[in-house]
């Protein structure tokens, strides 16, 4: 008995040849749909063997350029993009120098205006006083002179490092030439309003 339903569960697995795989479609919509499955692949082999024949071309090209020693265009672009990026480092290591300058600059500045700042608490102590801060008048002149200097040196170092440079291939390269005006009509270029 278990053998006859063994066979009987192998039987129910095999589909009925009454019953269509392709669903309801008539024969004539699937002899339609076979044409045009032929004919679809028929284009992408088409297809395939033009992009064989093209890759064919290129591989014979750049085995070409290359016994010759012709850079293909690929290498030319990436050379000229590695110039660029070699003048974008260049440019950036320049401008955090700038920066970097400039920083340190204006910290001696304000290092200097606290100092003075200091010696004009003690400007109006009379000479006693300084003698016996152990100073005098002459050296307290002589320090404001020398610290206002050396604030106004570490001032203008730091504007300067701000400042674009006037040329070369720094930050702001190109744009240092200022603007210069037309001028008014009747009036001669050089001519002062009167």
């Amino acid at each position: 008995m278990l053998a006859r339903l063994k066979a009987g569960a192998a039987q129910r697995a095999v589909p009925s040849w009454r019953t269509r795989p392709c669903g309801m479609l008539s024969p004539q919509e699937l002899e339609r749909r076979i044409a045009e499955g032929e004919r679809l692949a028929a284009a992408v082999e088409t297809d395939a063997a033009t992009a064989e024949t093209a890759a064919r071309a290129l591989v014979t090209r750049l085995d070409d350029e290359q016994a010759t020693g012709r850079p293909t265009r690929g290498q030319h672009f990436a050379t000229e993009a590695g110039h660029l990026l070699d003048q974008a480092q260049t440019r950036l290591a320049t401008a955090r120098e700038h920066l970097q300058a400039a920083f340190t600059a204006a910290g001696h500045a304000e290092e200097r205006t606290r100092y003075l700042a200091t010696l004009a608490e003690t400007a109006g102590r009379g000479r006693l006083a300084l003698r016996l801060a152990d100073t005098s008048w002459k050296e307290h002149r002589e320090l404001t002179r020398r610290l206002s200097a050396e604030r106004a040196e570490h001032q203008a170092a730091e504007a300067a490092a701000r400042r674009p440079p006037r040329s070369g291939g720094g930050l702001g390269a190109g744009h240092a030439e200022p603007v210069r005006r037309a001028p008014r009509r009747g009036r001669p270029a050089g001519a002062r309003p009167g």
